[in-house]
């Protein structure tokens, strides 16, 4: 018997295939199709609390909270409430909001053990502190596909927030026959790229640059060396709307409701700011049919391009570096 594992016996073993096509049905659920990593800031966030399971006839709710914890994170059944408590220390909490990779998987576990064994953590809410902790410090005699912790980590997490493993895209029509230069290159019309030079390149451009999408969520923002306006990971994923201070809510819904119904598609303003004259322009993004994709903003210092005059004809480097 392996030594490495650690939990209880589930009330059934589940095969990898199992697991699998259990977290499926919660992709499933929540819109994501095999191709598509589930951001989990945003789920534990907004989504969780839509997440119900059924056992034995009773449709119990998950509900998400941020409490002070020995362990990065703890699912519980309240009996008082009848519900599923899914919960993140304040340390794990902050690294989600931060975009740290590690509680986006202790998520995962945690809504495997949620939805695999509720009728486990049903048992134990009904012990005392002590029988609880025995049950963890038993003796491991059953196999690992029955082992509560094997089933919920990294088996289950991995299953929702990587892509399905082996996916391959269709093929476009009229892609060219040569071979992807290498593994992660993403094809565009004029060319490909990786994503590492892809954000190189956002990193490098003397501007800051966000994406909104057309749900008018932050979808992305570029991380330069000197962004004029501070960003934080955890705006990811967060109603655009909630990230701009309640005076300047009305603009902001008046750009997006232009450019959603296409009456306008460029906004722009220019203010001075720590001793920079800052140009800020918004982009309504469409598809090649039309479509509203969503809204680009570009935020850049025009401070030294004003003071530019003449002509500059000779190569002239402005530091040594």
């Amino acid at each position: 018997m392996s030594n490495q594992l650690t939990g209880m016996e589930a009330e059934r073993g589940y095969s990898y295939a199992d697991i699998e096509r259990i977290a499926g049905l919660v992709r499933n659920q929540l819109g994501l199709d095999s191709r598509v990593a589930l951001n989990m800031h945003d789920f534990f966030e907004f989504h969780l609390d839509d997440i119900s399971v059924t056992h034995q006839c009773e449709n119990i709710p998950l509900v998400h909270g941020v409490a002070e914890l020995t362990t990065e994170a703890l699912t519980r059944w309240d009996p008082d409430s009848r519900r599923i408590e899914m919960l993140l220390s304040e340390d794990s909490y902050t690294l989600l909001c931060n975009g740290h990779p590690r509680p986006r998987y202790a998520i995962g576990h945690e809504l495997g053990h949620a939805i695999l064994h509720t009728g486990r953590l049903i048992k134990l809410a009904q012990l005392n502190v002590q029988s609880q902790a025995a049950m963890h410090r038993g003796p491991i005699d059953h196999p690992a596909y029955r082992d509560t912790e094997w089933q919920a980590s990294p088996q289950y997490g991995w299953c929702l927030v990587e892509p399905q493993i082996g996916y391959q895209p269709p093929a476009a029509v009229g892609m060219a026959t040569s071979a992807v230069p290498k593994e992660g290159t993403m094809m565009m019309p004029t060319g490909h790229v990786t994503v590492e030079q892809l954000v190189a390149v956002l990193s490098t451009l003397p501007l800051d640059l966000t994406f909104v999408d057309a749900e008018d969520r932050v979808a992305f923002f570029s991380e330069g060396p000197d962004r004029i306006f501070a960003r934080s990971k955890a705006i990811v994923g967060r109603k655009v709307q909630h990230c701009h201070p309640p005076r300047s809510a009305d603009i902001v819904n008046q750009i997006l409701d232009d450019f959603r119904s296409g009456r306008q598609n460029v906004a722009e303003f220019w203010i001075n700011f720590h001793g920079k004259f800052v140009h800020i322009r918004y982009f309504a993004v469409r598809s090649k049919d039309g479509a509203y994709l969503g809204t680009v903003e570009l935020t850049q210092d025009l401070a030294p391009l004003r003071q530019l005059s003449g002509d500059r004809r000779l190569l002239s480097y402005e530091s040594a570096g």
